[in-house]
């Protein structure tokens, strides 16, 4: 019955989705409002490829689940794959989308205490 309580139906494209705790299903959501929002493809393709490691990550994932431990396995898990701007610029879009959906979709918090750092400069040889 929990599984039940945490899953939504939600009709994208004619294709009837079931989407654990609504998480996926609000991402898809939130992509939805920065292509109506007219934002570059390259955000676009960027939030679509984060959403694509997010359920490699865990298909399971829960709005509970953002939290410290979740970016430190997060970022251990695609470190040898990604660069460290990629996985600074992944963070920022988690953290931009969990603002966006924190106080309607959910309540959690704490990801709001994630260590950020800064992006490394490129260096540009003259």
């Amino acid at each position: 019955m929990q599984f039940a309580e945490d899953c939504i139906l939600n009709r994208t494209r004619g294709i009837l989705r079931l989407f654990p705790h609504r998480v996926f299903g609000v991402f898809d959501k939130y992509i939805e409002s920065k292509e109506k929002a007219k934002k570059s493809e390259s955000t676009i393709r960027n939030l679509r490829k984060l959403r694509k490691r997010l359920i490699e990550f865990n298909q399971a994932l829960r709005f509970s689940s953002f939290d410290e431990m979740f970016w430190k396995n997060y970022s251990d898990h695609y470190k040898g794959a990604l660069r460290q701007n990629t996985l600074i610029l992944e963070q920022s879009n988690i953290i931009a989308f969990l603002n966006w959906s924190h106080g309607v979709y959910h309540q959690n918090s704490d990801y709001k205490n994630w260590q950020r750092k800064k992006k490394t400069p490129r260096k540009i040889f003259l």
